[in-house]
């Protein structure tokens, strides 16, 4: 049986990989355009704001993830080496993400954000893995 993560990767077979990679630096640019923010927060209550940050951090880095995988990966299943290389591109580009961030007014780059990050990363390589593990393109 195929599953709905299978039918919907195929049925983005379609879109050319130079626009898969627009894809990955336009999510890029939002992740440093949201950083370069000052003061950025969701609420003045920590009970919020922080689960929220540590959601969005998730969240931002299993998109990329995704993308990167999506986009090197081509016209066919992505391979072990494209997720290894998607999971590193987007660890990296965390990296530079906390170090941009110490230099925008009332932010700073922190470790712990790297981590959320990473969770981010490897929810996205395992769903990458599943994908790569499918059996035959759908009909």
């Amino acid at each position: 049986m195929r599953t709905l993560i299978d039918r919907l990767w195929w049925s983005l077979d379609r879109v050319p990989t130079p626009a898969r990679w627009c894809a990955v630096v336009g999510w890029a640019t939002v992740i440093f355009v949201l950083s370069a923010q000052p003061g950025l927060r969701v609420s003045d209550d920590p009970g919020v704001d922080l689960p929220t940050r540590h959601l969005a951090h998730i969240a931002a880095y299993a998109l990329l993830t995704l993308l990167l995988g999506w986009a090197l990966a081509g016209r066919r299943r992505p391979t072990g080496r494209a997720i290894t290389l998607a999971a590193v591109g987007a660890l990296l580009y965390g990296v530079t993400d906390e170090w941009h961030q110490t230099f925008v007014p009332s932010r700073t780059g922190r470790v712990e954000d790297l981590v959320w990050d990473g969770i981010g990363v490897l929810l996205a390589a395992m769903l990458l893995t599943l994908v790569a593990r499918t059996e035959d393109r759908p009909t």
